[in-house]
């Protein structure tokens, strides 16, 4: 079976997602393409769309949240005939001369407009190929309501009724967990995974990232932290792409050798084997990667929106808290990292409640030969 992957560039979730799957599909043998899918419609209305995110999460996260809560409440909005379905479905012709140019069997969406502009490609272009959505949080996003695909694969059970909500037949939807990568694992030897990155092996290592852009009060967050910190305890910062916010850390700690500062950076799964907690926006890929490293997570919540709902699925798990204030995230980790009962208990959280091998589980479904699999 030949698979296209339609992503897009709104962050680094859903082509990290897209990544895993890719991932898998090649491994069982299978290929497997990803295209952003606003790339398809036009390269520079990609990189507005891409610049627009990225400048909305980092300086106007109040917008994005506002503007999430406004969709959820006008599910009508993604429906046919209205004037956002035919705007999305724009783009139903590059997609599916795509398809067909590449000979793909399936076509699978880890954006909710990429799953549109499928449905409005499959339906007008007359297109046909299996078809499915991969949801990349942990909730039903606006405009699911506005797509009709094969398959609907979601991140949990709890989350059927809200699928069903929004039109998803219960036979087309299957629990299988957000994909990560396969490196994406619990960690046996975390005193070397420490040493690959300078950390003290006997030492607890926070780990600091929010988001692939480097949002939220990051400085704020690092400063108190700092001026606390047990001397058994060692930070590392991702900034991400955000050059600016690792030029200023890099800067005012530059004395501290317990605080690394890192910038983009390509072994987050080492990163993650290293870590004690994880201190994180609560992102779709960000909280699933770290609950298939079983590492606790203290969610700082930057941009709120669909991240509202992955916080509480994460916190009604037991696998991670949070604080209403900078002053009081950082509180919830002073208390973590001298508990190490605690970090147990919600490691184990993570390890009983995450559905693991959701590539795998999406793969089978999808193949025709899933049932000798």
């Amino acid at each position: 079976m030949k698979t296209l992957i339609l992503s897009a560039n709104t962050g680094q979730g859903h082509n990290s997602c897209a990544r895993a799957i890719q991932e898998t599909f090649l491994s069982q043998g299978d290929e497997c393409d990803i295209q952003d899918v606003f790339g398809l419609v036009s390269r520079k209305l990609s990189r507005v769309i891409s610049r627009n995110h990225e400048n909305t999460y980092r300086h106007n996260p109040a917008r994005s949240d506002a503007e999430y809560r406004f969709l959820e409440k006008h599910p009508e909005i993604f429906q046919q005939r209205r004037i956002v379905y035919r705007v999305m479905s724009a783009g139903r012709k590059p997609v599916a001369q795509c398809v067909r140019q590449g000979g793909y069997d399936a076509v699978i969406c880890t954006h909710v407009l990429a799953a549109m502009i499928l449905t409005a490609a499959i339906h007008k272009e007359r297109l046909q190929v299996q078809s499915a959505f991969v949801a990349t949080d942990y909730s039903c996003a606006p405009g699911v309501n506005g797509t009709r695909l094969d398959w609907y694969f979601i991140p949990h059970p709890n989350l059927t009724r809200d699928f069903l909500a929004a039109d998803v037949p219960v036979e087309k939807l299957i629990p299988t967990g957000i994909p990560v990568q396969q490196d994406f694992r619990p960690c046996n030897d975390k005193p070397s995974a420490k040493a690959t990155f300078g950390i003290a092996p006997a030492n607890r290592h926070l780990l600091m990232m929010c988001g692939s852009m480097g949002c939220g009060p990051i400085p704020e967050l690092l400063s108190l932290l700092a001026a606390q910190l047990p001397e058994s305890w060692e930070i590392t910062v991702v900034c991400g792409t955000n050059a600016k916010l690792q030029e200023q850390l890099s800067r005012e700690h530059a004395n501290n050798a317990a605080i690394h500062i890192r910038g983009y950076e390509n072994r987050m799964t080492q990163l993650l084997s290293s870590a004690d907690l994880y201190l994180t926006k609560p992102g779709g890929l960000s909280t699933s990667e770290a609950a298939a490293a079983n590492v606790p997570m203290v969610f700082v919540d930057t941009v709120s929106g669909c991240e509202a709902n992955n916080l509480q699925h994460f916190l009604a798990l037991g696998a991670a808290i949070t604080g209403d204030t900078v002053g009081a995230v950082v509180q919830e980790c002073l208390a973590l990292m001298n508990d190490p009962i605690r970090l147990a208990q919600m490691a184990d959280a993570l390890r009983f409640s995450t559905l693991h091998n959701s590539a795998k589980t999406i793969w089978a479904t999808m193949h025709p030969s899933a049932s000798n699999a």
